[in-house]
Protein backbone atom coordinates (compact mmCIF):
# COMPACT_ATOMS: atom_id res chain seq x y z
CA UNK A 1 0.00 0.00 0.00
CA UNK A 2 1.46 3.32 -1.05
CA UNK A 3 1.53 6.51 1.00
CA UNK A 4 -1.28 8.00 -1.12
CA UNK A 5 -3.65 5.14 -0.18
CA UNK A 6 -2.76 5.47 3.52
CA UNK A 7 -3.49 9.19 3.40
CA UNK A 8 -6.83 8.53 1.68
CA UNK A 9 -7.81 5.97 4.34
CA UNK A 10 -6.72 8.37 7.10
CA UNK A 11 -8.73 11.26 5.62
CA UNK A 12 -11.82 9.08 5.27
CA UNK A 13 -11.41 7.87 8.88
CA UNK A 14 -10.90 11.46 10.11
CA UNK A 15 -14.13 12.61 8.43
CA UNK A 16 -15.99 9.67 9.99
CA UNK A 17 -14.65 10.51 13.46
CA UNK A 18 -15.60 14.17 13.06
CA UNK A 19 -19.08 13.14 11.96
CA UNK A 20 -19.52 10.78 14.94
CA UNK A 21 -18.00 13.00 17.62
CA UNK A 22 -20.95 15.33 18.42
CA UNK A 23 -23.42 12.44 18.47
CA UNK A 24 -21.12 10.26 20.58
CA UNK A 25 -20.57 13.13 23.02
CA UNK A 26 -24.31 13.74 23.34
CA UNK A 27 -25.01 10.05 23.96
CA UNK A 28 -22.25 9.85 26.56
CA UNK A 29 -23.54 13.01 28.29
CA UNK A 30 -27.04 11.52 28.45
CA UNK A 31 -25.66 8.25 29.82
CA UNK A 32 -23.78 10.06 32.58
CA UNK A 33 -26.71 12.32 33.46
CA UNK A 34 -29.31 9.56 33.57
CA UNK A 35 -27.41 6.59 35.00
CA UNK A 36 -28.36 7.31 38.62
CA UNK A 37 -31.92 8.39 37.89
CA UNK A 38 -34.82 6.13 38.77
CA UNK A 39 -36.88 7.42 35.84
CA UNK A 40 -36.34 9.70 32.86
CA UNK A 41 -38.82 11.46 30.64
CA UNK A 42 -39.78 9.53 27.55
CA UNK A 43 -38.96 12.60 25.43
CA UNK A 44 -35.34 12.65 26.66
CA UNK A 45 -35.03 8.91 26.08
CA UNK A 46 -36.37 9.27 22.52
CA UNK A 47 -33.90 12.07 21.75
CA UNK A 48 -31.14 9.70 22.83
CA UNK A 49 -32.66 6.94 20.66
CA UNK A 50 -32.48 9.17 17.56
CA UNK A 51 -28.81 9.89 18.16
CA UNK A 52 -28.07 6.27 18.99
CA UNK A 53 -29.63 5.16 15.69
CA UNK A 54 -27.61 7.77 13.77
CA UNK A 55 -24.43 6.36 15.27
CA UNK A 56 -25.53 2.77 14.63
CA UNK A 57 -26.12 3.58 10.94
CA UNK A 58 -22.46 4.49 10.64
CA UNK A 59 -21.23 1.42 12.51
CA UNK A 60 -23.55 -1.04 10.76
CA UNK A 61 -23.03 0.68 7.43
CA UNK A 62 -26.75 0.23 6.92
CA UNK A 63 -29.77 2.50 6.78
CA UNK A 64 -31.87 2.56 9.96
CA UNK A 65 -35.32 4.03 9.55
CA UNK A 66 -36.64 5.29 12.89
CA UNK A 67 -40.33 6.17 13.05
CA UNK A 68 -41.60 7.86 16.21
CA UNK A 69 -45.37 7.50 15.96
CA UNK A 70 -46.51 8.97 19.24
CA UNK A 71 -48.02 12.20 20.47
CA UNK A 72 -45.71 14.62 22.24
CA UNK A 73 -48.20 14.46 25.12
CA UNK A 74 -46.45 11.23 26.11
CA UNK A 75 -42.99 12.83 26.16
CA UNK A 76 -43.56 13.80 29.81
CA UNK A 77 -44.29 10.23 30.93
CA UNK A 78 -41.44 8.31 32.52
CA UNK A 79 -39.52 5.10 31.95
CA UNK A 80 -36.34 3.67 33.48
CA UNK A 81 -33.25 5.21 31.86
CA UNK A 82 -31.56 3.55 28.89
CA UNK A 83 -34.17 0.82 28.32
CA UNK A 84 -34.41 1.77 24.65
CA UNK A 85 -30.67 1.43 24.33
CA UNK A 86 -30.96 -2.13 25.68
CA UNK A 87 -33.68 -2.93 23.14
CA UNK A 88 -31.78 -1.35 20.25
CA UNK A 89 -28.50 -3.02 21.21
CA UNK A 90 -30.25 -6.37 21.11
CA UNK A 91 -31.67 -5.64 17.67
CA UNK A 92 -28.36 -4.34 16.31
CA UNK A 93 -26.51 -7.44 17.57
CA UNK A 94 -29.02 -9.72 15.88
CA UNK A 95 -29.36 -7.72 12.69
CA UNK A 96 -28.02 -9.32 9.53
CA UNK A 97 -25.75 -6.58 8.17
CA UNK A 98 -25.43 -8.49 4.90
CA UNK A 99 -29.14 -7.95 4.33
CA UNK A 100 -30.00 -5.53 1.57
CA UNK A 101 -33.01 -4.42 3.58
CA UNK A 102 -32.32 -1.65 6.07
CA UNK A 103 -33.51 -1.94 9.63
CA UNK A 104 -36.86 -0.30 10.31
CA UNK A 105 -37.70 0.63 13.90
CA UNK A 106 -41.05 2.06 14.93
CA UNK A 107 -41.91 3.42 18.38
CA UNK A 108 -45.54 3.95 19.32
CA UNK A 109 -47.89 4.06 22.31
CA UNK A 110 -50.35 1.24 22.98
CA UNK A 111 -53.48 1.85 25.08
CA UNK A 112 -51.89 4.92 26.67
CA UNK A 113 -49.96 2.61 29.04
CA UNK A 114 -47.16 1.05 27.00
CA UNK A 115 -44.48 2.21 24.63
CA UNK A 116 -43.83 -0.39 21.93
CA UNK A 117 -40.63 -0.81 19.93
CA UNK A 118 -41.28 -2.70 16.69
CA UNK A 119 -38.45 -3.71 14.41
CA UNK A 120 -38.69 -5.05 10.88
CA UNK A 121 -36.17 -7.84 11.31
CA UNK A 122 -36.83 -10.16 14.25
CA UNK A 123 -33.90 -11.82 16.01
CA UNK A 124 -33.00 -15.08 14.37
CA UNK A 125 -33.93 -18.35 16.05
CA UNK A 126 -30.27 -19.27 16.43
CA UNK A 127 -29.95 -16.33 18.86
CA UNK A 128 -32.95 -17.38 20.95
CA UNK A 129 -30.90 -18.03 24.11
CA UNK A 130 -29.30 -14.59 23.86
CA UNK A 131 -32.71 -13.06 23.25
CA UNK A 132 -34.15 -14.79 26.34
CA UNK A 133 -31.26 -13.38 28.38
CA UNK A 134 -31.91 -9.92 26.94
CA UNK A 135 -35.62 -9.92 27.76
CA UNK A 136 -34.93 -11.25 31.28
CA UNK A 137 -32.39 -8.46 31.85
CA UNK A 138 -34.93 -5.91 30.63
CA UNK A 139 -37.61 -7.32 32.96
CA UNK A 140 -35.19 -7.23 35.90
CA UNK A 141 -34.37 -3.60 35.14
CA UNK A 142 -38.06 -2.71 35.28
CA UNK A 143 -38.53 -4.72 38.49
CA UNK A 144 -35.97 -2.48 40.17
CA UNK A 145 -38.53 0.30 39.87
CA UNK A 146 -41.82 -1.53 39.85
CA UNK A 147 -42.89 -4.80 41.53
CA UNK A 148 -44.20 -6.28 38.28
CA UNK A 149 -42.09 -5.61 35.21
CA UNK A 150 -44.90 -5.57 32.63
CA UNK A 151 -42.30 -6.02 29.88
CA UNK A 152 -43.32 -8.35 27.08
CA UNK A 153 -42.10 -9.40 23.66
CA UNK A 154 -43.57 -10.93 20.54
CA UNK A 155 -41.84 -12.19 17.45
CA UNK A 156 -43.46 -12.92 14.10
CA UNK A 157 -41.88 -13.99 10.82
CA UNK A 158 -41.35 -10.37 9.81
CA UNK A 159 -41.42 -8.26 12.96
CA UNK A 160 -40.22 -8.16 16.54
CA UNK A 161 -42.05 -6.24 19.29
CA UNK A 162 -40.93 -5.22 22.77
CA UNK A 163 -43.62 -3.63 24.96
CA UNK A 164 -42.47 -1.44 27.86
CA UNK A 165 -44.81 0.01 30.50
CA UNK A 166 -44.90 3.78 30.90
CA UNK A 167 -44.62 5.22 34.38
CA UNK A 168 -47.25 7.96 34.47
CA UNK A 169 -46.73 10.77 36.91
Amino acid sequence: MGPGINLLVFLKFSKLVLKELPTSTSILRYLLQSRDEKFVRLGAELKNVKEYCELAEIHLNQKIELLLNLSEDFYKTHIPPLVFQMVLDNQFKNYDCASEIGLKIEVYIENGKFVVVKTSNPPSLKNNVKNDRFINNLKQRYQLYNRASGVSELSTADEYFVKLPLMIG
